[in-house]
Order: C-alpha cells, then structure tokens, then sequence
C-alpha cells in the first residue's frame, strides 16, 4: 500500500495524461493506497492496450519515486498502526 501522495497521485495524473490525448473519455474515479476504479469509453483503444500503457506508466513511475528517496514504508504509515 502507499500512503505517500506524490505515490497516490501518480494514478491520477496518468488518467489526465490519457483524457488530454483524447484516448478516452472519463466519466469518473476513484483512487485509493492500492488500486484506482475507473468509468470509462475508449475510443480507439483496446482494453488491453490501455491496461498495459496505464499500469506500465504507473508502475514505472512509482518504482522511480521509490528509488529516488529510500525510506522504510513505515516512515509513512498512517499514525493509527
């Protein structure tokens, strides 16, 4: 799970990055620590395409603002646990 918002945002901005190039057509999202639900129409796009290109990105992404600052997850655990 990821409790930072620079990790919880990255889905975000994914989405918008799809949206602008007018790949698809969002009616709505929901994202939470670990996974985003989203309402959508393709337009000249495969599901499967998308899924890749959105969980390549996104995976990517992240697994670079991980490297970029090496701390421990419970750094950033929520003050309840």
């Amino acid at each position: 799970m990821f409790f930072r918002e620079e990790i919880i945002d990255i889905p975000i901005l994914n989405i918008i990055v799809f949206v602008c190039n007018k790949q698809i057509i969002l009616y709505g999202f929901s994202t939470i620590s670990n996974h985003t639900h989203m309402i959508i129409q393709f337009k000249d796009f495969k599901l499967s395409d998308f899924v890749r290109d959105f969980n390549k990105f996104t995976a990517k992404t992240i697994l670079k603002k991980m490297q970029n600052k090496l701390e421990s997850r419970l750094e950033w655990m929520p003050e309840i646990l």
